[in-house]
Formats: structure tokens, C-alpha cells, sequence
């Protein structure tokens, strides 16, 4: 789960919980970090102090299962690349690519059902 602290975040970590999962969730301050700790979170990555994609390779050598992405960006890559082969990717948002991001005025938005992405070159 990306962005495993906030509102949506913490919302997946604790129904996947409930159904028994082992759950990783990322997020980007002690804060967060403890409240993930608190709802369960098995793994938890800080992405402002461990490189995401060394952690879940380390951890998670063959992928996992279920990737619940909410930031895109260079993270969304980074999930793409754990997610094991036949696994399931559920985007909920783009946080990373939201009007106060940057990169919207280099790389421009391409329409998609049911939301907007970003090519990259």
C-alpha cells in the first residue's frame, strides 16, 4: 500500500489486515510510520530514509501479490517492478502527479478511463 499513512492509505491497510494479509505499506515520516505499526502494517518503509524498491526487493525477493497505489510517479514504477508476474495493481490515486506537482508542465496529462496519466519518454 503507497502511501500507507494517509486517509485511503490506512483505509487498505486495515481491510487487508482483516482478511489476513501481510501487509507493506509505505510512507514518508516516523509519524506515519508509527501509525501503520499501530494498525498492523508488517512491513513498513519509509521512503524518505530507505530506498523502496532495495526494501521490497530484500523482503519480497519474488514480488508480491497485490500493490494498492495511490502516489504514482517514480513509485508507481517501483511497485510495478515488485509486483510478481499474474498480480494485481489497483490505482486510487496520483498524489505525485496532483496541480502543485511540477511535472505537469513538462510531461503532459494523456486521458485514460477513469483517470489521468503521464507518458514518459
Amino acid at each position: 500500500v503507497t502511501a500507507g499513512g494517509g486517509a485511503a492509505g490506512s483505509f487498505a491497510v486495515q481491510i487487508a489486515k482483516q482478511l489476513g494479509c501481510e501487509v507493506v505499506a509505505t510512507c514518508g515520516s516516523n509519524e506515519k510510520a508509527k501509525l501503520l505499526c499501530k494498525l498492523g502494517c508488517d512491513t513498513i518503509i519509509n521512503y524518505r530514509t530507505r530506498d523502496v524498491g532495495e526494501a521490497l526487493a530484500k523482503s519480497y525477493p519474488d514480488g508480491v501479490d497485490l500493490v494498492i497505489e495511490h502516489v504514482g510517479g517514480d513509485l508507481f514504477q517501483t511497485a510495478i517492478q515488485h509486483l510478481k508476474p499474474k498480480g494485481t495493481l489497483i490505482l486510487v490515486g496520483y498524489i505525485s502527479q496532483y496541480p502543485h506537482n511540477h511535472l505537469q508542465e513538462t510531461h503532459p496529462p494523456v486521458y485514460t478511463h477513469g483517470g489521468v496519466s503521464y507518458e514518459f519518454d
